[in-house]
């Protein structure tokens, strides 16, 4: 009733061509045929047919033949010259066409090339012999040489045996192939080989015994044909489709079971692997094979997922567990992902597989791995919904809300040289508000401090990372670790620009180094600045240090990486010719244990940005107001490159802690003995330029010079004068005190004292 074309191309013997329109309706017309009208069209691969090509086919519209191919049928058999000769006869008409490329002419051309052959041909029933030799099939389509060497065999088997293949040579060839084992390319040139001889067996010209001879190649030929159709059905019909077909089609129920390690058994048949709620099919199956392992894995998968969706649907939370891909691990086997929708306070969950399961209990087991992700934000995030109350409170300053919907934007952290501005317009009031929800106002970085430890960073770094929006990369670091080297797979290039922040950690040169150590380092620099001012031989002009062993184990970093961290945080070291600083007082009894150095928090924040007092850590609770020494100096950007204030003078002088050690490097001589060496080099922050001189310097850019105004005052003020600011009086002071004639009225007090006195 219908002809599918999977082809409109063939190999016609010397290439491969499409089909004619008189060839394509020749295969269309075996559709229907005498009192039923067929259709015809194609199927899988086959591109559509063109609409001509369509319209020829039903209207029977074909070019016409204007030859056909011709070979003379009256043949010379009186010499081979005679034979050659009448092969290529002209033609007798201008409408035929000599056929070109015959097998047998081919092969005819060879054999005459053989002396053995062409000596021994001496009358006219000798070259009928050897035509009707070269006229033998090649069945095994080989090349023309090795057909040739068995048309020589058999020649040569004809002439000794007098016009007859002799038994023994019969006997010889067939037995050869009669051998039913090897693969189906093996069978299949045996079989070709063995239809070489059946159809000699069929010439009873050549046979003693014609009958006999046929039936023993034709049963050699048949034990090869059905050992060739088992061998192609176990390549591409196997018996487990055969006998998975078999009892699908019966309804019979088969044996399935499911081992271990996920591997699917159906009637002692492996259809495919089940990991979690995934169902995988054995690959490179396709066609009949591919729906039969699918109709088995409904009926005999089917029921194994609908039991572990009941399982999951009623598990307990501590049976899930998330991967650092975003899967949700049921029994250590993905069965679910955080889902791109949802927000971080009500994320989303998807399952993964789950196709072979009914419909009431996937979404039962969704629901539950919903509700374990979102009881494991109520847990483990609970710092980042207090602040989002927080922001919802009525009561709470503007201020507090502002910066608390800013952090929230954030995911819980800011970084202060992006967001300088924004933080030191906190007022104190504000910033109480925002530690009471655990905000941290740290050297360089705002953020929430619950939520740098390893299981809340983990987790909101893969809800961001594969949520609504999300990169899909999380930066995951070793828990508990506090400083890793940029490099390699957790290089910071690798990673999203916010993924850092989300773990808690900044890249700082070359190393990755949580919130919490540079603020703990930052204290140390405060105290290596102090520790040098105090024994310095002259007072530094800016803060001065010295990297201290302390601040390698606090990173657990090289000298060198240690280095590149300081260069990163703005600072920048030069080398003296001798030490700058008197040596340490010898110590009279052992130092304790490293204290944890806390900066006071009220000094801290009491002026964000201020160069002068850096924070180190916020512990959140409010102690005394005094400030500190001089401290790491900060720009206003957060980057460690500010101008320097003057610090105030402290009320008392700080307890003083167990001093820094210096970090004493090491090197090996020509002796090959390792000995220390003086550590010579001192470390500061660059000055800042002035902000007028940067602004000049702004307005001159691209060589033009400042405006200022007519005659070249400032402003265009006339006479040169400047407008009188009344908020300007500290500056105005500044400049009396340094004036001639406050030099002078000093001088005139002096004298006048004197007087008085004498």
């Amino acid at each position: 009733d219908h002809v599918a074309f999977a082809s409109l191309s063939k190999y016609d013997g010397r290439r491969r061509r499409y089909l004619t329109p008189m060839e394509a309706a020749q295969i269309a017309g075996r559709a229907g045929r005498f009192r039923n009208n067929g259709t015809f069209g194609t199927t899988a691969d086959c591109p559509e047919m063109d609409d001509e090509l369509v319209a020829r086919i039903t209207a029977h519209d074909f070019e016409p033949l204007h030859y056909v191919e011709w070979r003379n049928s009256s043949l010379n058999f009186q010499s081979l010259d005679a034979l050659v000769d009448s092969l290529h006869a002209p033609r007798p008409m201008s409408r035929l066409r000599r056929i070109k490329g015959a097998e047998d002419e081919l092969s005819l051309e060879r054999m005459m090339a053989i002396p053995e052959v062409a000596n021994g041909i001496k009358v006219p029933a000798q070259v009928k012999q050897l035509w009707d030799v070269c006229q033998v099939p090649d069945f095994r389509n080989l090349t023309i040489d090795a057909h040739v060497r068995v048309l020589q065999d058999i020649y040569r088997a004809l002439r000794s045996g007098g016009g007859k293949l002799p038994d023994d040579f019969m006997v010889r060839k067939i037995s050869r192939q009669d051998d039913v084992t090897g693969d189906v390319d093996t069978l299949s040139g045996r079989l070709a080989r063995i239809r070489t001889w059946t159809y000699c067996a069929a010439k009873s010209s050549w046979m003693h015994d014609a009958d006999h001879w046929a039936g023993e190649a034709r049963a050699v030929e048949d034990r090869l044909s059905d050992a060739l159709h088992e061998g192609l059905i176990a390549r591409f019909v196997d018996r487990r489709t055969s006998r998975l077909l078999k009892g699908i089609g019966s309804g019979a129920l088969m044996d399935a079971s499911i081992k271990d390690d996920g591997e699917g058994i159906v009637d002692g048949h492996t259809i495919g692997r089940l990991l979690g709620l995934k169902f995988t099919r054995d690959a490179d199956t396709s066609g009949l094979e591919a729906k039969a392992l699918e109709a088995a894995a409904v009926q005999a998968v089917g029921p194994e997922v609908d039991r572990r969706l009941t399982s999951i649907s009623s598990a307990q939370q501590a049976i899930f567990t998330l991967s650092d891909q975003g899967d949700i691990l049921w029994g250590g086997q993905a069965v679910g992902r955080i889902a791109k929708s949802g927000t971080i306070f009500t994320p989303d969950v998807e399952l993964i597989g789950g196709d072979l399961g009914n419909p009431t209990l996937r979404q039962l087991a969704e629901d539950r791995m919903r509700e374990y992700v979102r009881a494991e934000v109520n847990t483990h995030l609970a710092p980042l919904k207090a602040l989002k109350e927080l922001q919802e409170r009525p009561e709470i300053l503007p201020g507090s809300k502002g910066f608390a919907y800013t952090l929230l934007e954030h995911h819980g952290s800011l970084e202060r040289r992006y967001h300088g501005k924004l933080i030191r317009d906190l007022g104190q009031d504000e910033r109480r508000d925002l530690r009471s929800v655990g905000v941290t106002f740290g050297q360089y970085n705002v953020y929430i401090s619950e939520l740098i430890r390893p299981k809340p960073a983990r987790l909101l770094s893969l809800l961001v990372a594969f949520g609504a929006g999300g990169h899909g990369k999380p930066f995951i670091p070793f828990a508990g670790v506090t400083s890793i080297a940029n490099e390699g797979e957790l290089k910071s290039d690798n990673f999203d620009a916010q993924a850092l922040a989300l773990a808690g950690y900044k890249a700082v040169g070359p190393r990755i180094v949580r919130f919490d150590i540079l603020n703990r380092l930052a204290a140390q620099i405060r105290d290596a600045q102090n520790q040098f001012a105090a024994r310095a031989k002259d007072k530094p002009k800016r803060p001065t240090f010295q990297i201290m062993a302390e601040m390698l184990a606090l990173l657990g970093a090289t000298h060198e990486e240690t280095q590149g961290v300081l260069s990163a945080l703005g600072f920048r070291s030069f080398d003296a010719d001798a030490p700058l600083q008197s040596p340490a007082p010898a110590k009279t009894e052992p130092s304790g244990p490293e204290p944890v150095i806390e900066a006071d928090p009220a000094e801290a924040e009491a002026k964000d940005g201020d160069t002068s007092a850096a924070p180190a850590t916020d512990s959140g609770t409010q102690k005394s107001e005094t400030p500190a020494a001089p401290a790491v100096s900060t720009a206003e950007d957060g980057s460690g490159q500010g101008a320097e204030k003057p610090a105030p003078t402290p009320k008392h002088k700080p307890s003083v802690k167990s001093d820094l050690n210096v970090y004493q490097p090491r090197e090996t001589g020509e002796d090959g003995v390792t000995h220390d060496v003086a550590n010579l080099q001192y470390w500061t922050l660059p000055e800042r330029q002035p902000r007028q001189n940067r602004n000049q310097k702004r307005n001159t850019k691209g060589g033009q010079k400042p405006f200022r105004g007519k005659g070249g005052n400032r402003g265009g003020q006339k006479g040169g004068r400047r407008p009188h600011n009344p908020a300007s009086g500290k500056g105005r002071q500044r400049s009396i005190e340094n004036s001639p004639f406050a030099a002078l009225a000093a001088l005139k007090g002096d004298t006048k004292d004197t007087g008085d006195k004498s």
